[in-house]
């Protein structure tokens, strides 16, 4: 990577724990005490964050799990970025 590329990369902005069950993702935010339950497309979008997949990866996978193109996919990743910035758990952070 050259040195005047900059990209961004997600990040935790204070403690979290999380666990995994057969259901869901419960998500802790130490700082706020608030429980975040993530199902479905988010727990494998969080699943794959926590695994370090690329964001390409997270498309592809997302693609096949919703059955849609692409670009539809990355559009509901944002989507779900965006609601987990919103609450706190996630930001981006320009690098």
């Amino acid at each position: 990577m050259s040195g005047n590329q900059s990209y961004e990369v997600l990040i935790n902005p204070h403690p979290l724990y999380w666990v995994r069950d057969r259901e869901q993702i419960l998500i802790v935010d130490e700082q706020s005490q608030e429980i975040y339950a993530l199902q479905h497309v988010e727990a494998a979008v969080w699943t794959w964050l926590a695994l370090a997949y690329s964001y390409a990866k997270i498309v592809e996978l997302s693609t096949a799990m919703l059955g849609v193109p692409s670009a539809e996919a990355e559009q509901r990743l944002q989507v779900i970025f965006q609601n987990w910035q919103n609450t706190g758990i996630l930001a981006i952070e320009a690098r």
